[in-house]
């Protein structure tokens, strides 16, 4: 997390007494939001707003100056980083993807989250709307977010199906 910070990087550690988040994250954020704001006059601010209250209204979510203050026992779960600057996530996809002690994940284009190796053994099942190397990093492939692909990659794995896409997909579900 020490990395993350020095880089000023937006992110969030997941642990078992509530989502960690130093206060300096929240800055960079703000920056994030006002860089876009910049560069996409027709980006619509209330929604951006709406956004980022409905997130940082999360119950147990703490504010804290460093990862230092995250509570000794507090078992961390999940590091969620976050940086629309193309730049600072490949330095960072770069820099945790080469490390043996954590697993990297890369869950969306703007994100990286990290946990243990040992969280990481199972079912890898990307979604549709997964980046193309994802894909190809996964053992199965189910349908995009909008799809409710998380839910059908559950059902199938419940049933014992395999997990795929179907080929077509009817409207209105006749």
């Amino acid at each position: 997390m020490q990395w993350l910070e020095d880089h000023h990087c937006y992110y969030e550690a997941s642990t078992q007494q509530g989502i960690y988040a130093p206060i300096s994250s929240h800055e960079a954020m703000l920056a994030e939001m006002d860089r876009i704001l910049g560069s996409s006059p027709g980006e619509d601010i209330e929604r951006l707003i709406r956004a980022v209250k409905k997130h940082y209204d999360k119950k147990d979510y703490h504010r804290v100056n460093s990862h230092q203050e995250i509570p000794s026992e507090a078992y961390i779960y999940n590091i969620m980083a976050f940086s629309l600057d193309p730049a600072q996530l490949q330095q960072g996809r770069e820099y945790f993807g080469s490390r043996s002690d954590v697993a990297m994940v890369v869950s969306s284009e703007h994100n990286f989250e990290m946990q243990h190796p040992d969280v990481s053994k199972g079912l890898g099942i990307a979604m549709g709307n997964a980046e193309p190397e994802i894909k190809a990093l996964a053992q199965a492939i189910s349908l995009t977010n909008v799809e409710h692909g998380v839910a059908h990659a559950i059902h199938c794995v419940l049933e014992g199906k395999p997990v795929s896409q179907p080929e077509t997909v009817i409207e209105g579900g006749q």
